[in-house]
């Protein structure tokens, strides 16, 4: 049997259910090798049918419940960042303080002495490439003006 909804479901158990009270009431049944009567297999189909309408009920209000909380996600997210901030900011890195919020102290990190050398000649490398040079280097640089190009005097005719 392929599966199904749980709409196709509760439409076909109230169809189950009349049959059932029509063509086999009062009779044991024996189902997948269970012996069972009409009347337990009439209850089971209902609590079946009832379990379905409440699982569906609850996953709509599931839904509704989702979209709240995706509505009031972004300013709590925000409020929670600045709470974060605010905490820091007051308070260090104080691991009592932290703890209490949840939070951990921030780790500072530590750069070995192969990768601060390396970083070292990549930044004067840069600088290299780029030309550019410190403030004392600057200083003593100076531009020329060119003099300006001289035009001739010109006479007025008399």
């Amino acid at each position: 049997m392929a599966p199904t909804t749980n709409a196709v479901m509760l439409a076909r158990i109230p169809v189950l259910v009349a049959a059932i009270k029509k063509y086999l009431a009062g009779k044991t049944l024996v189902l997948n090798g269970v012996t069972i009567t009409a009347e337990e297999l009439i209850n089971s189909l209902l609590a079946y049918a009832a379990a379905l309408t409440t699982s569906n009920e609850v996953h709509a209000q599931w839904g509704d419940t989702v979209a709240a909380a995706r509505k009031l996600e972004p300013t709590a997210n925000t409020q929670i960042l600045g709470l974060e901030n605010y905490v820091r900011m007051m308070y260090g890195n104080a691991k009592a303080v932290l703890g209490a919020f949840g939070m951990a102290p921030r780790k500072v990190a530590k750069r070995s002495a192969a990768t601060q050398a390396e970083a070292n000649e990549r930044s004067l490398a840069t600088r290299v490439a780029r030309h550019t040079v410190g403030p004392k280097e600057k200083a003593k640089i100076h531009g020329e003006v060119p003099p300006a190009p001289q035009t001739p005097e010109v006479k007025p005719k008399a």
